[in-house]
């Protein structure tokens, strides 16, 4: 390849790994495979998608893709039920049926044969919401009644139990580079968003100033997001929001024309989530965000007709994103959004790379 040509692929690849709010839209994917009823996409990282399938005879499967219906893997032959929640690298975080009918926290590495139960000592009930590939964080049950947020480190024997002093309950819903996101229970009518870094004595009250209550969903990098509860005299306000590591970065996502809205992941620049249209509070749409209000997209446009609801869930580092899509009969489909730059932004990003290449030229 000529070195004018490799230097501007090089551009366009970058500009489409950035995957701006702006200047994009999206072709959805719809990922139900052939043989199930339903499907969940939870997860996202370079390339692969997984969540989970409903077969028609009811059985829960742990599935991934890597970019279509056609390519789904199911994790979980040989297991009764299991889903996965989370995916960083090539790791997969999820739960499954174990015996007696609890739900154990579980570990795959990209076939079934790496399963690993993560259910810890003293713990009846466990599930895992996501990895880093390095790090897993969840919630379980243990001997008290009340539920803990969870950490591990791909073995059972490694949990670390996050629950802080002073807080009835916790789960962790999210890990990445060492700190965990979630939310914590002060008593019965007041639950915080919390930051954590690998122990329970290091957890951070993200509840803003003025909210009666919050929620940490989804981390990345120094960026976290989830959702707060304002403090509405006549009713209960949820917005989406996104904080950077203190409760005092509370940025509100509220877009205009949506009733409660939540933000479920980051890939440290993007939000994803989901709002209800004040066109209809009876339904959600798929939701991403740049960092502000303004910036909000509302991904139900690019979904094929028959789907009138959606929520979303991943977001990986090149802006694709996952949730699921259903129509009136309420059946759910795994959907993927893939970002597709629009013709008058790529034609300045071409402009743009030939300038450069004339500067080089002339240099």
């Amino acid at each position: 390849m000529p070195k004018h040509s490799a230097l501007l692929a090089v551009a366009v690849a970058a500009f489409i790994g950035v995957a701006p709010a702006r200047g994009v839209s999206y072709l959805a994917i719809d990922l139900n495979p052939g043989g199930f009823s339903s499907s969940f996409a939870y997860g996202i990282s370079g390339g692969c998608q997984a969540g989970g399938g409903l077969s028609p005879s009811g059985k829960a499967s742990a599935v991934t893709w890597n970019g279509t219906a056609g390519s789904a893997v199911d994790l979980s032959p040989d297991i009764q039920g299991a889903c996965i929640c989370g995916v960083g690298g090539e790791a997969f975080a999820g739960f499954f049926s174990a015996s007696g009918g609890h739900s154990h926290a579980a570990l795959w590495s990209g076939s079934p044969l790496t399963f690993v139960d993560l259910n810890p000592a003293g713990f009846v009930f466990s599930l895992a919401l996501a990895t880093d590939g390095v790090q897993q964080a969840g919630w379980g049950y243990g001997a008290s009644g009340n539920r803990h947020a969870l950490l591990w480190a791909g073995t059972a024997a490694s949990c670390i139990d996050l629950n802080p002093s002073g807080f009835v309950s916790s789960l962790a819903s999210g890990t990445s580079g060492g700190c965990q996101i979630g939310q914590g229970q002060i008593d019965a009518n007041s639950v915080h968003a919390l930051l954590w870094n690998g122990s329970a004595g290091s957890y951070v009250d993200l509840n803003p100033l003025g909210c009666v209550g919050s929620s940490g969903h989804g981390i990345f990098g120094s960026q976290q997001v989830g959702y707060a509860e304002l403090d509405d005299p006549v009713a209960s306000v949820i917005h989406a929001g996104l904080w950077n590591g203190t409760a005092e970065s509370f940025i509100d996502l509220q877009p205009a024309g949506f009733g409660e809205t939540v933000a479920t992941a980051t890939n440290g620049v993007e939000q994803v989530g989901y709002g209800q249209p004040d066109s209809n509070v009876s339904t959600n749409h798929a939701l991403v965000w740049n960092g502000s209000a303004a910036s909000c997209t509302d991904l139900q446009q690019y979904l094929p007709s028959g789907f009138d609801r959606s929520e979303a869930y991943g977001i990986d580092a090149s802006g694709s994103i996952v949730g699921y899509a259903s129509g009136p009969d309420g059946i759910a489909h795994a959907f993927l959004w893939v970002p597709v730059p629009e013709p008058g932004a790529l034609a300045l990003l071409t402009l743009g790379g030939l300038r450069l290449l004339g500067r080089r030229r002339r240099a």
